[in-house]
C-alpha cells in the first residue's frame, strides 16, 4: 500500500485481495485517481519501477504538483495494471459527497465517533484511511 504523507491508516487492512479480479470493463472506469494504492507485491514493484522511468520526462512536460500521481497513471497504463477506485476506502475533505466514505461515518452513532476503532461489528463497513 502506498500512502501519502498525511494519510493515517486508521486499522490494519485485512482484507484478502487474492481471489478479486479485475475485468475490462473494470478498468475503464478510470486510471488511478491518487493514493492510497493497493497492489500484489509484484504489481507494485512493477508500477513503481515504470513510475520511475516515466517521472523525468512527467517533470520535463509539467511540474505541476500533481506530476508524481499522473506518472504513476502512466506507469500503470503502460503495464496494463488497471486500477479500481474504492469510493469509500478514505475520508478527507466533507464536501466531496459520495467520492468518499463519509456516508459510513454518518451512520455512527455520536457515542460512537470517538469509539471508531474498537466497534469490531462494523470493522469492515468503515473507511480505513483519514486523509
Amino acid at each position: 500500500m502506498v500512502l501519502d504523507p498525511d494519510m493515517i491508516l486508521l486499522r490494519p487492512l485485512t482484507y484478502d485481495c487474492t481471489n478479486s479480479n479485475v475485468t475490462i470493463r473494470d478498468s475503464k472506469r478510470g486510471l488511478p485517481k491518487g493514493a492510497p494504492y493497493m497492489a500484489t507485491g509484484r504489481d507494485m514493484f512493477a508500477i513503481v519501477y515504470m513510475w520511475c522511468e516515466l517521472m523525468p520526462r512527467v517533470h520535463t512536460m509539467s511540474r505541476a504538483m500533481m506530476g508524481e500521481m499522473y506518472g504513476w497513471s502512466l506507469a500503470a497504463a503502460h503495464l496494463k495494471l488497471p486500477h479500481i477506485l474504492a469510493t469509500s476506502f478514505m475520508i478527507s475533505a466533507t464536501n466531496v459527497g459520495s467520492l468518499e466514505g463519509w456516508q459510513l461515518i454518518d451512520q455512527l452513532k455520536d457515542d460512537e465517533l470517538c469509539e471508531y476503532s474498537t466497534i469490531r461489528e462494523k470493522e469492515g463497513k468503515l473507511p480505513y484511511v483519514i486523509h
